[in-house]
């Protein structure tokens, strides 16, 4: 059975929302293309997220999967910083994330997420500090940021397995955490405070406020996502009250 008969089948059943875990979905745009057109040949009444890579960034593209229901977009952007982006082996640039994120908006995705790794064994404060900064000038609505771990299988563990720096029967099941094994490290603690802070400093911006107001005021996917919040805090509120009486 292809993409299309599981989505028509899956509309038959009733589901509305769908999720593409697929963080190469974009890769074949021609296939994406053919795939949101034959959505709206077969009228389907779904709405739908995706991950989109930053090196393919048609307007075409995004215009297609709009117009097919796609309603929120996950980036993988990583990183600001070159020296790092080379280091995960990513082949993209920063620019290339910009011109994405962009683009994207333009065409009318309803909710933009980039996603970051923070956290490499030698990225130092100042870098964190311009990817942090990077997420706030770029039009995406949430920030995402991950901190890097090793986990087994990965690249980052084989690396400093090798070099001896890490005990595979120590971290097997839980991964580590890459500031516990390299000494020059930024502390983990210090990179969560700097996280913290900066996704607090990038909600209460006027401008993205401001932003936010606007695309949620022509957007009926976002008003219904308000509208369901409101139903449900109304429906706790209810409920902890009968539960008082």
């Amino acid at each position: 059975m292809n993409t299309l008969e599981e989505l028509c089948q899956l509309e038959s059943e009733g589901y509305k929302q769908l999720i593409f875990v697929d963080d190469n979905f974009t890769l074949n745009s021609m296939r994406v293309v053919e795939l949101c057109r034959g959505i709206r040949k077969e009228k389907l009444d779904i709405e739908w997220i995706a991950e989109g890579r930053v090196d393919v960034r048609s307007s075409e593209l995004f215009h297609e999967m709009v117009a097919a229901g796609l309603r929120v977009l996950y980036f993988g952007i990583e990183n600001a910083n070159q020296r790092l982006l080379d280091y995960y082996d990513k082949k993209t640039t920063p620019e290339h994330a910009e011109k994405a994120v962009r683009a994207a908006r333009k065409a009318g995705v309803d909710i933009i997420v980039g996603s970051f790794v923070i956290g490499a064994s030698d990225e130092t404060r100042e870098e964190i500090q311009k990817t942090i900064e990077f997420a706030k000038r770029v039009p995406i609505d949430i920030p995402q940021f991950n901190i890097l771990y090793a986990y087994p299988g990965n690249d980052i563990w084989k690396e400093f397995a090798e070099k001896g720096l890490l005990d595979d029967e120590k971290y097997w099941e839980m991964g580590v955490n890459l500031s516990n094994l390299a000494v020059n490290a930024v502390p983990l603690e210090e990179i969560k405070q700097m996280l913290n802070k900066a996704f607090s400093s990038f909600v209460i911006r006027p401008k993205f406020l401001l932003a936010q107001a606007a695309r949620t005021l022509h957007s009926r996917y976002r008003i219904n996502m308000v509208l369901n919040n409101i139903s449900h805090a109304m429906s706790v509120r209810k409920n902890l009250h009968d539960l008082a009486l």
